[in-house]
């Protein structure tokens, strides 16, 4: 699975709650806002697993909706007033 319309930040090293990982921010490529992270590497074997996943926070993500171009784009750009993404989404 890839993730499109993100631009990702510079690798930083951040301690999370389960131990020191290498990440980059991940910001939506239309608004600039900063919606997660990805896991670039992980300090711990047993946190590995995480490595070239994405983390995005719900609060920050969007409903999307068709535009007349035929391009997916989220409505919260506009106006921000878009409902969030309902849970179990």
């Amino acid at each position: 699975m890839r993730s499109v319309n993100v631009r990702l930040g510079a690798p930083q090293d951040r301690v999370l709650l389960t131990g020191l990982h290498t990440v980059q921010d991940a910001y939506c490529a239309a608004c600039d806002d900063r919606l997660g992270w990805r896991y670039v590497k992980a300090s711990a074997p047993s946190q590995r697993y995480k490595e070239g996943c994405f983390i995005l926070e719900k609060a920050r993500v969007y409903q999307v909706r068709r535009h007349h171009s035929g391009v997916w784009r989220a409505a919260a750009h506009e106006s921000h007033s878009m409902p969030r993404v309902q849970e179990g989404w």
